[in-house]
């Protein structure tokens, strides 16, 4: 039963449930705890009060983070940081990280265009985004990779000169339940300078 629930869920975000279920069949997934935070955090209050647009998003997000969280092996990871910040949004993220294995991704991103020399950065950005974090000092691309698209940016000053602020809305675990959390980030020179949340 959790197994049909979870393939209407993914059929209907347009994905292909089939490929992802056959992929991953060794893993539990319809017993997964991840499937039942999911379930928790799309049936909570909050998420019942989303347009049918901000619940699509935080589906993909919440599908993206498990497959995220399901790469196997460091070439894959570090194949998928390489382009994260070049695939467009979490739909694209999601069909690439959905195909098995780097070939079959290689041939996704050969197919869609994308450069076969993904941006690098230093060692320790890297890493922050391996770990889905931030720190003063990283540039845009950077933060885009780890945190993905922000859900609005307000630019201060002329378009070119980098200095923004971005929002994004997370769902976090507390006491009472899951809560929206609303975290601002704030860019100079498009470099970041800090961020707050609420």
């Amino acid at each position: 039963m959790k197994l049909v629930k979870l393939t209407l869920v993914l059929i209907s975000i347009g994905l292909s449930a089939c490929a992802i279920v056959s992929r991953h069949s060794s893993t539990d997934y319809a017993d997964s705890r991840f499937d039942e935070e999911s379930r928790t955090v799309l049936d909570s209050e909050k998420a019942r009060n989303l347009s049918p647009q901000e619940r699509e998003a935080l589906e993909d997000r919440l599908t993206l983070n498990r497959l995220e969280k399901m790469i196997r092996t460091s070439e894959e990871r570090t194949q998928y940081n390489n382009y994260k910040s070049s695939l467009e949004n979490d739909r694209e993220r999601i069909e690439f990280l959905a195909l098995d294995g780097t070939r079959a991704r290689e041939r996704y991103l050969q197919n869609k265009g994308y450069s076969s020399s993904p941006t690098r950065h230093r060692r320790d950005i890297s890493s922050l985004i391996e770990q889905n974090d931030i720190a003063v000092g990283m540039a845009r691309e950077a933060v885009r990779e780890s945190w993905g698209d922000p859900e609005s940016v307000e630019v201060a000053g002329r378009r070119d000169s980098g200095n923004e602020r971005w929002r994004y809305t997370e769902y976090v675990t507390t006491p009472e339940g899951y809560q929206q959390e609303q975290r601002l980030l704030y860019f100079e020179q498009g470099r970041l300078v800090g961020w707050e949340k609420y």
